[in-house]
């Protein structure tokens, strides 16, 4: 199943607002926070367009993490399903084993 979105600005929110799940689960939304508003239109610009370098001086900064933190806190991960009951299984998944 697609997912129907009247107008571009429609599926560029919904992007967005995926990118800020995911920083949330990644950084505790510390870096989507950090970006300027014109950062978030070249994220989407740059994927919109397939202009990969554009889009990877900004999502780069989503994909780093520091040194200390051994990793992300954890890893988004969501899968769609075409039941009605459950549009989605999301859990969380650390990067790292703690065993």
């Amino acid at each position: 199943d697609l997912l129907h979105c009247p107008s571009k600005d429609v599926i560029e929110a919904h992007f967005m607002s995926c990118v800020k799940e995911a920083d949330a689960l990644k950084h505790k939304s510390q870096v989507i926070n950090e970006m300027q508003k014109k950062d978030h239109k070249q994220l989407w610009m740059g994927l919109q367009n397939d202009r990969f370098d554009q889009f990877w001086a900004i999502n780069r900064k989503l994909m780093e993490y520091p040194a200390e933190e051994n990793g992300f806190r954890y890893i988004p991960f969501r899968i769609y399903q075409t039941t009605t009951e459950r549009p989605f299984i999301q859990k969380l998944f650390r990067p790292v084993s703690t065993d």
